[in-house]
């Protein structure tokens, strides 16, 4: 075996490296594009249904207020490391019940942060996430996400 540059096959170093760094890129930027997506999983009672999502994406979670009878909105930024609050849609006398005008609901949602959502409603549950609006009746559900691509698992 001569030392010089070539391989034993007679092929040069450098014509080797192109396509190794070529693949090594094209894993780069295809993991760079999978970690801007998440998957929430919304589970009510043994279905569960699993929707991808670009970080980002808004999830908005709605339901009649049993007490006062007025629609709710509470609404999120969603990305992988979890549920970020951004605000809350009510009326004022719901506000009122849930807060007795003692805190800034909006001002408390937007320092929640979550990676899991629990909801329950004897009436209608809606969720609107990634294009997809799903509706659940008289029962609890559960949000998770997680990222979609996660390197500790």
């Amino acid at each position: 075996m001569r030392l010089g540059g070539r391989l034993g096959s007679g092929m040069p170093r450098r014509a080797l490296l192109l396509p190794a760094l070529i693949a090594i890129l094209a894993t780069l930027s295809i993991y760079a594009l999978l970690s801007k997506l998440a998957v929430v999983e919304i589970r009510s009672g043994d279905e569960v249904e699993r929707i991808t999502i670009t970080c980002g994406s808004k999830l908005v979670v709605s339901f009649n207020n049993s007490v006062t009878g007025s629609p709710v909105s509470f609404l999120f930024n969603v990305c992988g490391d979890g549920f970020q609050g951004v605000g809350v849609v009510a009326d004022e006398i719901t506000v009122e019940y849930y807060t007795a005008g003692l805190i800034d609901i909006n001002g408390s949602i937007k320092a929640f942060k979550s990676q899991v959502l629990e909801y329950c409603s004897s009436q209608e549950v809606r969720v609107l996430v990634g294009g997809r609006e799903l509706s659940f009746k008289g029962v609890c559900i559960v949000l998770r996400v997680r990222p979609y691509v996660d390197l500790q698992s």
